[in-house]
């Protein structure tokens, strides 16, 4: 195995809830990325290598999130006042796993 594999974890009510919002599977992919990685710098090199995408395939599927409300972003600036996108993902998994509990 090589250094940068990562092993994504995804709960079986993820699924569930994630294929009633028809989402495509690279769209899927990246929630599900956000969902286990906990940097949430956007970063799309990182993100396109960690899912061995294409970065194009990742920023329009993740265009599509955010078009859909299921992803939020925040610019903000750094330490070095560098602009950074960031991805607070817990506001959807916690509208997921409230949709799925309701049930």
């Amino acid at each position: 195995m090589f250094k940068d594999n990562k092993k994504l974890v995804v709960e079986t009510m993820f699924i569930g809830e994630t294929l009633k919002l028809n989402l495509s599977l690279k769209e899927f992919f990246v929630l599900l990325y956000f969902d286990n990685i906990y940097d949430e710098v956007f970063d799309m090199k990182i993100v396109a290598k960690t899912l061995n995408m294409k970065e194009e395939d990742v920023l329009t599927a993740y265009g599509s999130l955010v078009t859909k409300n299921l992803i939020k972003v925040n610019a903000e600036k750094d330490c070095f006042g560098k602009i950074i996108k960031i991805v607070p993902i817990d506001r959807c998994i916690s509208a997921l796993k409230t949709d799925f509990i309701m049930k």
